[in-house]
């Protein structure tokens, strides 16, 4: 270990000191464990369920499928405004008899 490792570890090691000092003692305390590995981030697991991912596939399918019905909605629109307003001009044209 070099100093600033050393120096990391022994702030680490005091404000787990005084943390555990001033708070009651919790329940992951309490079954001895240290509390170095109370504070220590959970491992990290490199495959997520099945499950998880399946969840995830069908939000990201669900997101695009409604973004495939907003197109069609705005297509729709647009449509609807081009031939109301290719209507309206020919409504508005004299006839030329």
């Amino acid at each position: 270990m070099n100093i600033a490792q050393l120096n990391t570890q022994k702030l680490a090691d005091e404000i787990i000191r005084q943390v555990t000092k001033r708070m009651p003692a919790s329940p992951l305390l309490q079954n001895n464990s240290p509390p170095r590995a109370v504070l220590s981030p959970p491992p990290i697991n490199p495959s997520p369920h099945p499950t998880a991912k399946r969840i995830r596939h069908r939000s990201v399918l669900e997101n695009i499928q409604s973004e495939q019905d907003l197109t069609r909605a705005r297509f729709d629109y647009v449509t609807i405004v081009a031939e109301f307003n290719k209507l309206s001009i020919l409504s508005s044209e004299p006839s030329a008899n």
